[in-house]
This record gives structure tokens, C-alpha cells and sequence, in this order.
């Protein structure tokens, strides 16, 4: 049987953890309390007899894509205890949840996979999210004094609207204060966290970070948690504040989308092992509609989704003047590809000539650059600190 948890199942959920995640919580703990609580309306437990089995929660958010706001939903605490695994409640789950939210018109889910290849089974893309870096503070551009302002949790008001003139720049960063979480307190300290991070607003910028001091002959560590830039002048301050803490941290973390020319100099040298993102189409319709078309054209769109038949078949694409519509047809296709390669058009991870030497699609070219220039450009990033 597959249902909502409920503040009755608490108890199963605390045991589900300690096998699904080996995450030994406090249970008496009142902010791990309120954190699960919140987490209950949006999560789908499989349940044996009256014995919880599996878990797959459904956080709703929003998102930039596009140049707009949709709403997607972040998928996250998939877990199974280990007598009840390989018998497909996974799987269940979510088909069970795909229809919930095609019903809610929500059209795009993502998720960090603990095994790529298992989600892609049910049509998920991998999406490139940057790069993680363990820089050497020398690195950076040479640090200057900046004017700067430690904030604390209950004055980050002045960070928001530097982050939305970041944010919107890129596909799947998130809209922060979204219904399913609250996000900037969550920034300086998560209730699994034993302390709190630092907050600094910059001229047209900020950074939160903390420090871990290394161990024996481990270096010292500046950890950027999350940051934000307005204009050129935010991102040169942000960098001068950070190449500030040379002599202190001999290695900055930081998590860089791929046009930050700090990544085109040094991911290569100085990687660190990322989480595995990927996006889902839910629902075709509810996906492209809210998309600003910079095209005036009309084709036919074959989508191939055998986990959600929904989608399986052939659409009419019509962009005129900045709106497009999708509705069900028939004919001959212009163009023919998975929905995990219309995930890669749409969100501009990958060029519609790039998707045609890779094979990733069928028939027309044109009809491909029409769907590539939904992303208007921007590329996908998510900050690390907008995991869920």
C-alpha cells in the first residue's frame, strides 16, 4: 500500500533512517522534530501490512528556467530497509509520485542520485552542475580591502536580492522562501549542524562560509557554502574578500557553475567529487508552456517515455510571438528523441547541433534549435547549498 506518511509513522521513519541512511537521529531533538514534521506532507512511504518499507519524499520548490519561475519538485529520501529491497517499491513510488505531480501540473522533478544508471532506467538526465574545487588561496585574484558586514541569522534580508539577480542566470537555481522549505536560515545552520555558519554582505555580494581546520598534515580549509554576485564589480569583491583569508586556509572550497572563469582555469586541477544531478520531465505540456518562445515556428514533436505514457507519443509545438502551446496530434514527426534528451535541449545542456553529432535526436534540425532556444541561453546550476 502506498499513502502519505503522517505524524503517526514518526517512529518507523526514525527506524527507516537507521538502516535506509545510517543517520542516527536524535529523536527527542526538537529541531530534528519540526524537520521531520515538515518533511511528512511530502513524503510517500510503501507500506508492508502496516510495516513501512520505503520512502521517496516529494519536496515541492521553484526554479529559474527559462528567464521564468516554475514550480518542479526536488526528490529526496529514497530509502528502503534492507529486507524489503529488490522488490520494486522504489519503482513504485515513484510512478505513484510522477502522477501526482502531472495531476498538479508541475513539470519538471530533480534529484541527486546515489546510482545514475538506476534513475535513468525511469528517464532521468544527468545534468552537469558545475564543479566542486578545492582551490590553493593563492589562486584567486590578488585580495584587496573590501568593505564588508557580518550578518546574522535574523538580519539576511539584504542577501536576497543580490541572490535573485544571480539566480536567475542559470536553469534549476532555486527560488529561495518556495514553499516546501524555508531556505536562508537553513544557510547558516541546517539542524543537522553543530554550529553556525558566517555571513558577510559585499559590495553587490555576499558569501557564507565556515572554516575546518585540518588535522596532522591536512590542509586548512575555507568552506564556501553558498554565494552571490549582482554585477562584475560584486563577483571581483567577492573573490578579493575570499583571497583575503590566504595564511589562515591554505584551500578554498567552492562550487562553480561551468562560465566562471575560474572553472575554465582550474577544474582540471583542482576537482572535488561531486553529487550526481538529475532532471525529469514530468509532464511534457506542463514543462514547455510557461517557456518564453524567441521563435515563430510550428513542428511536430515525438517523445518517446515508456515510465510515463502520458508523454509517450506525438505533440504539436506552436511558438508564436513569445507564447507556446503544446497539445496532443498526429502525423509524421519533424523530430523524434527521448524525454531524457528533451530534458537536455530545453535546459541548455546541450546545443541543438551538439544533439544532432551525438545522435540524441531524430529529424529536423531547425525543430531542434527551436526547443534548445527555450533555455534562452542560460546554462543549469544549482548551489550546493540548495541540495536537498
Amino acid at each position: 500500500m502506498i499513502r502519505t506518511l503522517t505524524a503517526d509513522d514518526t517512529e518507523q521513519l526514525f527506524r527507516l533512517r537507521e538502516v535506509g541512511f545510517f543517520q542516527q537521529l536524535d529523536s527527542s531533538n526538537p529541531e530534528v522534530i519540526k524537520a521531520q514534521n515538515e518533511r511528512l506532507p511530502y513524503t510517500r512511504g510503501y507500506f508492508v501490512d502496516e510495516t513501512l518499507a520505503s520512502t521517496v519524499v516529494f519536496y515541492p520548490f521553484s526554479m529559474h528556467m527559462g528567464g521564468q519561475e516554475l514550480a518542479f519538485s526536488g526528490i529526496a529520501g529514497v530509502m528502503s530497509a534492507p529486507e524489503f529491497r529488490r522488490k520494486g517499491h522504489i519503482k513504485m513510488l515513484l510512478k505513484d509520485g510522477l502522477e501526482q505531480l502531472k495531476a498538479a501540473k508541475t513539470g519538471w522533478t530533480l534529484l541527486y542520485a546515489f546510482d545514475a544508471n538506476y534513475y535513468a532506467k525511469y528517464g532521468w538526465q544527468s545534468i552537469p552542475n558545475g564543479s566542486y574545487l578545492s582551490l590553493p588561496v593563492g589562486k584567486l585574484p590578488e585580495a584587496k580591502a573590501t568593505e564588508s558586514l557580518r550578518l546574522d541569522k535574523e538580519n539576511l534580508s539584504p542577501l536576497e536580492t543580490i541572490y535573485e539577480k544571480w539566480a536567475k542566470h542559470y536553469q534549476f537555481s532555486f527560488v529561495r522562501n518556495h514553499s516546501g522549505r524555508e531556505s536562508w536560515q537553513r544557510l547558516l545552520k541546517a539542524f543537522w549542524d553543530t554550529r553556525e555558519r558566517k555571513a558577510y554582505l559585499l559590495e553587490d555580494a555576499y558569501c557564507i562560509f565556515d572554516f575546518h581546520y585540518g588535522e596532522s598534515r591536512d590542509p586548512n580549509r575555507l568552506v564556501v557554502h553558498d554565494y552571490a554576485y549582482a554585477s562584475p564589480k560584486g563577483r571581483e569583491t567577492l573573490l578579493a574578500f575570499l583571497a583575503g583569508f590566504q595564511g589562515q586556509a591554505d584551500l578554498v572550497d567552492l562550487h562553480l557553475a561551468a562560465n566562471d572563469p575560474l572553472y575554465w582555469q582550474y577544474a582540471s586541477d583542482y576537482p572535488r567529487a561531486s553529487n550526481q544531478m538529475q532532471a525529469r520531465i514530468v509532464d511534457v505540456k506542463s514543462a514547455l508552456e510557461p517557456l518564453i518562445s524567441f521563435q515563430d515556428t510550428s513542428f511536430l514533436l515525438q517523445v518517446h517515455d515508456p515510465f510515463c505514457d502520458w508523454n509517450h507519443g506525438t505533440f504539436r509545438l506552436i511558438m508564436d510571438q513569445g507564447n507556446l502551446s503544446v497539445e496532443p496530434a498526429s502525423g509524421q514527426a519533424d523530430i523524434s528523441l527521448s524525454i531524457s534528451h528533451l530534458a537536455l535541449l530545453v535546459s541548455g545542456t546541450v546545443s541543438a547541433q551538439s544533439a544532432q553529432m551525438l545522435g540524441l535526436f531524430e529529424g529536423s534540425l531547425g525543430a531542434a534549435k527551436a526547443l534548445s532556444s527555450l533555455a534562452a541561453g542560460f546554462i543549469p546550476f544549482m548551489p550546493r547549498s540548495d541540495f536537498f
